[in-house]
């Protein structure tokens, strides 16, 4: 599994959410920036940032959530 966060400089709560994430260690998670990335965002119809895309093992995307997101919402579709 593999955690996507979709980020951009500017953003506020994008840094709030690294804060969040700051402990976290249950998956990697790979950080995007959204303005030099578009293609990826696309991908993933991101439109909004900060937001998080739980992939499975096979690079499948299994939930997205948009805006904060606290660990243990996360940890709940492990």
């Amino acid at each position: 599994m593999e955690l996507l966060k979709f980020e951009a400089e500017w953003c506020g709560p994008c840094k709030t959410q690294d804060d969040i994430l700051e402990d976290f260690d249950a998956v990697p998670v790979t950080h995007i920036d959204v303005e030099s990335d578009m293609e990826r965002a696309n991908q993933y119809s991101v439109t909004s940032v900060p937001t998080l895309v739980l992939l499975d093992d096979d690079g499948t995307p299994v939930k997205q959530w948009t805006g904060l997101t606290q660990v243990e919402e996360i940890e709940a579709e492990l």
